[in-house]
């Protein structure tokens, strides 16, 4: 790394890429740094568009690829010289730039950071969730509402997107410090996403899948099985409608390269994702397929492979 950091925030980009930022750094507060797999280097991200002693404390990836940080009082940041000017950034990895955006539409307290936990959500906006309140950052008019507000006050919590699109919200400490840590609750949004589908065969999402070789127009099935480095097709259900954040395909337990993902040609509603055979997989006449998407797990089919 090229700064001295502690108690940072790291977010996994779209592209594979990892944002590092906030925490204490030395020898300045103000230094951001995004760590590439490919290479294994660290290289600086740009300066920050942070308030006087204010420091990102947790933080999520948009569909559209950005990065929303959520700002909370920094190690320099005291009563007198906290700026509450705006409460999170935006951040670009494109063009490698930090913008402010939104006030928050609750108390301060909501996003004093140590005390909220950051979910996306599959409509593509964030739960943020902490100290009794919930807000909603929406990333297409760039602003914060409101939401329900939680059952229990808590801090140090966890908030977690499971398969039916609830969040569920569990542990930490509640004004006392002792309660929450053992009580959870459940978000419900206002419209419920499933989870990602993939389609098999037989048409119940279990088995033999319709992943196909788009230059034989074959199923890769027994009959006619895929082989390492192959590039297959498939439709899924329940991707974000022109995000940018990939899925991620898992074959055999082995993570595949996604080539292209998005609108199903012809299929309102459907995405289309083309991926190419890992190395290294067991072959066999079913070989398991399956997707994540925003950290949703979908259902399993499977492949033959030679």
């Amino acid at each position: 790394m090229n700064k001295l950091r502690y108690a940072g925030v790291a977010t996994m980009l779209g592209d594979g890429r990892v944002l590092i930022d906030g925490g204490v750094v030395l020898p300045d507060i103000d230094a951001s740094e995004i760590y590439d797999p490919a290479t294994a280097s660290f290289a600086l991200a740009g300066a920050g568009v942070y308030g006087n002693g204010d420091s990102p404390v947790n933080a999520a990836l948009l569909t559209n690829g950005k990065v929303l940080e959520i700002l909370g009082p920094g190690p320099s940041c005291t009563d007198d010289n906290c700026d509450d000017s705006h409460d999170a950034v935006l951040y670009d990895p494109l063009a490698s730039t930090f913008t402010a955006t939104g006030s928050s539409t609750s108390m301060r307290v909501l996003i004093d950071g140590y005390d909220t936990a950051t979910t996306l959500l599959p409509d593509g906006t964030v739960l943020i969730a902490g100290s009794g309140l919930g807000e909603l950052f929406d990333p297409v008019s760039n602003a914060f509402r409101s939401s329900m507000p939680m059952v229990t006050v808590r801090s140090g919590h966890t908030a977690t997107l499971l398969a039916d699109g609830t969040v569920l919200v569990a542990g930490g400490q509640d004004a006392g410090g002792l309660v929450a840590g053992i009580t959870a609750e459940i978000y419900q949004p206002a419209v419920l996403t499933p989870a990602p589908g993939l389609f098999s065969l037989s048409g119940d999402g279990r088995g033999q899948g319709a992943i196909w070789n788009p230059q034989t127009g074959q199923i890769a099935s027994t009959d006619s099985p895929a082989v390492a480095g192959d590039v297959l097709s498939m439709y899924a259900t329940s991707l974000f409608d022109g995000g940018v954040v990939p899925p991620r395909v898992a074959v055999g337990g082995r993570l595949a390269e996604i080539l292209f993902f998005g609108d199903a040609p012809g299929y309102p509603g459907y995405s289309q994702v083309n991926f190419r055979l890992p190395n290294g997989v067991a072959v066999g006449p079913a070989v398991s397929v399956l997707l994540t998407y925003l950290g949703r797990p979908s259902n399993e089919v499977t492949i033959g492979l030679r």
